[in-house]
């Protein structure tokens, strides 16, 4: 229910953006919205790194409670009394329901040991996504703009980017701490905090290339993705002996990578969009983010069992899953970068077009 409510802010956030901001500073509007994630980032891991230390865990969830409402309170102020004007959508419950079991599907994968049930459970949630997909293209009233997965459209390029960014940033990230506390005796709280410069990473590579255009924003998106794997390869190879800065630092970088290409790809998907999918195209956006988090944590946790996990968490087996886990994740942006240079060779064909 909780994450229900959540998309439903996110889908509308970049609803928004595409409304109220011309293609021209979307780009610049996209990482002032990373900006404020960042400050977010400051606030959650410290709060949940402090009731960590002291053995609260629940007041965790509790100091989220004045956030919830301050922001109703604020949603209150803002959103007008008057509603749309035009039909009001069903609400589609195959097509949910279908992506909720698929989503499921993959959730469930951590509860088990079994790398053949694992797998089966990953087949069937990318075939139950599928099928969402399909359901959508035959409804009046789409989810998704038309073969949003399509490798020869734009949209479908741009999404790709999306769902492989967020593939990296959750493999990445969801077996770090463990890696960490295990083999370098690290306590939640500085956990939390590497989790922090990751997030000012990410907005640092929105800032930087948010003014870019031309030749320097198809280097900055293909480049923030070879920069990324390049810095999880590191990762994996410094894992066990590298020192706490270095990786800290690759770790920094790595989302410096990361927040350049999503930030250039997201104004880019929302400029693409077919004529009358504008709204569906950006609202869906957070929606192929999240299933990129799903599937890179199912396939993060199907590599570490693989690798040993299942048997324990002694420093030994630890540090053999880090180097499966990391190595593999590093594979990921490699192929973002490729999908990030058809994305730059379709922009170059566009803008030989506007020019004849």
């Amino acid at each position: 229910i909780k994450g229900f409510g959540g998309g439903l802010v996110m889908a509308q956030s970049m609803v928004l953006v595409r409304e109220l901001y011309e293609p021209r500073i979307r780009t610049r509007i996209l990482a002032l919205v990373t900006t404020t994630w960042s400050v977010a980032a400051v606030v959650g891991p410290a709060l949940g790194g402090v009731f960590a230390e002291i053995g609260w865990w629940r007041g965790a969830f509790w100091a989220t409670t004045p956030f919830v409402l301050g922001f109703l309170w604020m949603a209150w102020r803002s959103i007008p009394d008057t509603p749309p004007a035009g039909s009001t959508m069903r609400l589609p419950w195959r097509r949910l329901a279908s992506l909720t079991l698929g989503v499921v599907c993959v959730g469930v994968t951590s509860l088990l040991e079994s790398i053949a049930a694992i797998a089966i459970l990953l087949i069937a949630a990318i075939a139950l996504v599928w099928l969402t997909f399909r359901l959508d293209e035959n409804s009046g009233h789409s989810l998704f703009p038309s073969k949003p997965m399509s490798f020869l459209l734009p949209v479908g390029t741009a999404y790709w980017i999306f769902f492989l960014i967020s593939v990296t940033h959750s493999a990445l990230l969801i077996f770090t701490p463990l890696f960490l506390q295990v083999l370098h005796g690290m306590t939640p709280l500085y956990i939390g905090y590497l989790s922090l410069v990751f997030s000012f990473g990410w907005t640092a590579g929105a800032l930087i290339v948010s003014g870019w255009s031309g030749r320097l924003e198809h280097a900055g998106s293909v480049g923030g993705m070879i920069l990324t794997a390049l810095c999880v390869a590191i990762m994996a190879a410094e894992i066990v002996t590298g020192s706490l800065m270095l990786i800290s630092v690759v770790i920094t970088i790595a989302g410096i990578g990361i927040g350049a290409t999503n930030v250039v790809s997201t104004a880019w998907g929302m400029a693409v969009a077919r004529a009358g999918e504008e709204n569906v195209t950006a609202s869906s956006m957070p929606m192929i983010r999240s299933l990129g988090v799903a599937f890179g944590a199912a396939g993060a946790g199907l590599v570490a069992n693989a690798a040993g996990l299942s048997a324990g968490t002694a420093p030994d087996t630890v540090a053999n899953v880090a180097v499966w886990v990391l190595g593999l994740t590093a594979v990921v942006p490699m192929l973002a970068a490729g999908f990030a240079l058809r994305a730059a060779l379709f922009r170059g064909t566009a803008a030989i077009e506007a020019a004849e």
